[in-house]
């Protein structure tokens, strides 16, 4: 049964419906506003406000909770509201986590991309502001870096550019347009691309559009040929026992050590993200988090810090995935990586 129904919560619309008639509103108003799952809705909002802490576009801003649908939580309400969402089991186990500010989140406008992109400096320069735009915070390049290990090439410009367009928590496989005429296949209107470039073998950058794999897969959906021929696209991807990564990691120098000061230390974090990211392919993983304490010092730093920490730390990876590589066994051959998805859904 959904909680907004349960008898545990009825009490609190009837308490809520009570201080409503004090504000004379005409009767639809009051009928919708009574609903249960209006009710239930309104109070986990001010509940992810004022007890979870939890600031930036998921909820509204300060000023909006002035209004009358609000104001009927008076606080003797809110004291027993907010008791009955902290003992919900999922709530009471996520709520240390939500005190962050999620404004990082937030889409902002694609990069312009109307330059010929068949001149590799201005694929190079597109992606340097793309990479100065998700660098310019903590936030962002946390968010960076939660994309970063299997999303694409590490040294594909193409990354960028697709994360500027397509901002997905996990960045999906692009499949160059060349080989979606090779198989005779159109894409539908509306399926994800970046304008950009395909390296080759030869090293040289070739002007292309890539395709977002998983929305190709949906558009081919009821067609099993279709569907093979797109999924033959996905290049092999092994992956590797996490637990065997760690172990290995702790024997590099990515062990942390007592003597390591805060960056280090934060260094080190988002190196090991990235490369259990890209060796085990953990689907599910939380998103990258600097300390407290590395984020006041990162803030404190140049901007410019942001970005070569970031520079820094995928080369590293890069490196260091080689050498973990011919010491590790795959025990996955094939993934087609897919957008993460970190919701829990909670019935109202």
């Amino acid at each position: 049964m959904p909680l907004s129904l349960e008898n545990n919560f009825k009490p609190l619309i009837t308490q809520y419906a009570s201080n409503l008639a004090e504000f004379n509103l005409p009767d639809r108003k009051v009928e919708y506003l009574t609903t249960p799952t209006e009710v239930f809705a309104r109070g986990f909002e001010l509940w992810s406000y004022e007890s979870a802490k939890l600031r930036g576009n998921l909820i509204g801003r300060e000023m909006e909770y002035s209004a009358v649908e609000y104001q009927a939580f008076d606080s003797g309400l809110r004291e027993r509201l907010f008791n009955y969402f902290d003992q919900i089991p999922q709530l009471k186990e996520v709520k240390p986590e939500l005190a962050i500010d999620t404004s990082q989140f937030e889409k902002v406008k694609p990069l312009e991309t109307k330059e010929d992109l068949s001149d590799a400096h201005v694929l190079k320069d597109l992606s340097v502001k793309a990479l100065q735009r998700w660098t310019d915070n903590p936030e962002k390049l946390e968010q960076l870096i939660s994309v970063t290990g299997t999303s694409m090439q590490m040294n594909n410009p193409n990354r960028l550019l697709a994360l500027d367009q397509l901002q997905l928590e996990k960045l999906p496989t692009m499949v160059p347009a060349q080989e979606l005429k090779q198989l005779k296949i159109t894409p539908d209107q509306g399926i994800h691309k970046v304008r950009g470039f395909v390296q080759k073998l030869n090293k040289h950058w070739i002007s292309s559009e890539m395709y977002s794999l998983p929305d190709l897969l949906k558009q081919a959906k009821g067609d099993l040929e279709l569907t093979n021929q797109l999924k033959a696209l996905d290049k092999p991807q092994k992956q590797y026992n996490q637990e065997k990564v760690t172990k290995l990691l702790d024997q590099t120098s990515l062990k942390f050590k007592d003597s390591d000061n805060t960056i280090t230390k934060a260094f080190k974090r988002a190196e090991r993200y990235i490369l259990l990211d890209s060796l085990s392919g953990q689907v599910n993983r939380r998103p990258f988090r600097f300390t407290n304490e590395e984020r006041e010092l990162l803030n404190k730093g140049v901007p410019e810090l942001l970005k070569v920490m970031y520079l820094r730390i995928t080369e590293a990876a890069s490196k260091e995935e080689k050498n973990l590589q011919m010491k590790l066994q795959p025990t996955i051959s094939k993934n087609i990586s897919l957008p993460l998805n970190r919701s829990k859904t909670i019935k109202r």
